[in-house]
């Protein structure tokens, strides 16, 4: 993602996340969101590739 975001602040749930960013008004929040989730997927599916076999996909609604 080329645009710069601040991470304010973080709490992490025991089934998600919440995140208080700063971006820059160009970007749509759900472009931020397709980012996160993409990255945050491809991350632990390296890191914890056995996983891979038995984890279904978990988007929510």
């Amino acid at each position: 993602m080329p645009h710069r975001l601040s991470l304010h602040a973080l709490e992490i749930i025991s089934d998600h996340v919440h995140l208080f960013l700063n971006a820059p008004p160009s970007l749509a929040p759900d472009r931020i969101t397709h980012w996160l989730k993409g990255s945050t997927s491809h991350r632990l599916r390296r890191t914890y590739s056995h996983l891979k076999r038995s984890a279904r996909k978990c988007d929510g609604p």
